[in-house]
């Protein structure tokens, strides 16, 4: 009996300690969307690119898309194939960037955002998250003109021409 009141006292010795420490299991997420799924070459389509947690205080990672399909034009927290957002003040539920692309060619392109580290306000880590989204690319070229259905033409009329 004695040895059990021991290991129990022990037992909560140690879980006293263990809730002194602040434990961190918040993961952080990414999601990847697109203004629109289907575009026409020309069209311009806008990709946010939303980082969710607890406290988050900053990340940065990657995207990518296919080149020859659509062509990068701006962003804010995204340039040059890089995406670094922070918060401003105290930290945040979520961080975003947005990247605005011109459709150049037909076809489709996965936009793909890997957020290799994302920080909380105390710089401590909360892993990593990627995402992606399809945006298919369509020309711009109007469809041809099928064959005329003779079918709901009238006759031709003849004329008889006196002189």
């Amino acid at each position: 009996m004695n040895k059990l009141k021991r290991t129990a006292a022990l037992f909560a010795v140690i879980l006293m300690i263990l809730m002194l420490f602040p434990l961190n299991a918040f993961a952080a997420s990414a999601s990847v969307r697109a203004s629109a799924s289907s575009v026409k070459v020309g069209d311009t389509v806008t990709v946010t690119v939303t980082i969710s947690g607890n406290n988050i205080g900053a990340a940065s990672g990657t995207f990518s898309y296919n080149s020859s399909v659509l062509q990068f034009v701006s962003g804010s927290g995204a340039s040059n194939g890089r995406i670094v957002v922070y918060a401003t003040g105290s930290g945040q539920s979520s961080l975003s960037a947005s990247m605005t692309f011109k459709a150049v060619g037909e076809g489709s392109s996965s936009v793909s955002a890997s957020i290799s580290q994302i920080y909380d306000m105390d710089e401590a880590s909360l892993g990593s998250a990627s995402g992606s989204c399809s945006i298919r690319v369509a020309s711009n070229t109007p469809a041809p003109i099928s064959s005329m259905d003779t079918s709901k033409v009238p006759p031709p009329r003849s004329y008889t021409m006196i002189f």
